[in-house]
């Protein structure tokens, strides 16, 4: 987004850009970008850790700020981007799923 564009969409002056994603919080994009590359999830990982949530493809998506064909290509394997591994990590995190270093998943102590 230009700058014009900020003008003409005043609900966007809250957002910040994180990567190639918008999030509205600062503070979540800088925990992100500074995820190590070796803590990105696989396609597996993402697709068992939905099963575990009960949770749709568009519903992480919406969670992630992210379209829900990215979501979609993300689980078939296809090539993605470090940052949307990263962002649908940290989405599926706050939704109380827990990455394991087994290449795992668990659901997180309450």
């Amino acid at each position: 987004l230009g700058l014009s564009a900020m003008s003409y969409v005043p609900h966007l002056a809250m957002w910040t850009v994180c990567g190639y994603h918008l999030m509205t919080d600062e503070q979540t994009c800088n925990r992100i970008l500074d995820m190590p590359q070796d803590h990105l999830i696989t396609p597996a990982q993402c697709r068992a850790a939905r099963a575990l949530l009960a949770m749709a493809q568009e519903d992480l998506a919406k969670s992630a700020r992210v379209a829900s064909k990215t979501v979609v290509r993300f689980e078939k394997g296809e090539t993605a981007k470090a940052s949307t591994a990263q962002v649908l990590r940290f989405a599926l995190e706050r939704s109380g799923v827990r990455f394991l270093t087994d290449n795992g998943v668990s659901m997180r102590a309450a």
